[in-house]
């Protein structure tokens, strides 16, 4: 009975923590498990061709069989774009009246979705996480053999980005480099 009520405690403690607590807390646990090396360099290419590091990035590596963050953050994603090309169609019809609002909605959307995504993420552990460094490069030791969702977030130039791909980890080091950019908003 004694056992009992410490889980009962330890639930009700953590029901009361901050979602990125937990997150720590799973994130700490899991990077215990296995033995690869998941390694990589998190850009973005700007439409000048400069290439932008991941700066103040943080990495989630999400274990596949986690629907509930890709399912979620897909769908989230595709929403977003779905709006912006219907904000882009009205003001192709009217571009002297809609231009500047059509900008503002798709950027305030846009944010939206990254605040989303910000706030989803920590909660949803167990996962594996890193930060980049100042060249946008990160390592996660000790990750357990199969296939992932790798989700970062940070900053790439003048841009908030998040950035989504999937990999696969087996036995030594997995190098990874990370451009595949899902949405971008303009920093205010």
């Amino acid at each position: 009975m004694k056992g009992r009520a410490g889980i009962v405690t330890l639930v009700a403690f953590l029901a009361g923590t901050s979602p990125s607590l937990c997150a720590q807390k799973a994130s700490t646990s899991a990077k215990h498990q296995g033995g690869a090396t998941l390694e990589g360099k998190v850009f973005a290419v700007t439409d000048g061709g400069d290439v932008k590091p991941a700066l103040l990035g943080h990495v989630y590596l999400f274990h596949a069989n986690a629907p509930i963050i890709s399912q979620w953050l897909m769908s989230t994603i595709r929403a977003h774009d779905e709006f912006d090309a219907r904000v882009k169609a009205s003001a192709g019809r009217d571009p002297d009246s809609v231009s500047a609002l059509s900008t503002d909605l798709a950027d305030n959307s846009c944010r939206e979705v990254l605040s989303a995504v910000d706030l989803m993420l920590p909660g949803h552990g167990p996962a594996y996480t890193a930060d980049t460094d100042e060249t946008g490069r990160f390592k996660i030791p000790r990750v357990k053999h199969g296939d992932y969702d790798v989700v970062v977030r940070g900053q790439a130039g003048r841009k908030d980005v998040l950035w989504v791909d999937k990999v696969a980890v087996s036995s030594g080091t997995k190098t990874v480099s990370l451009h595949s950019v899902a949405e971008a908003c303009s920093k205010k």
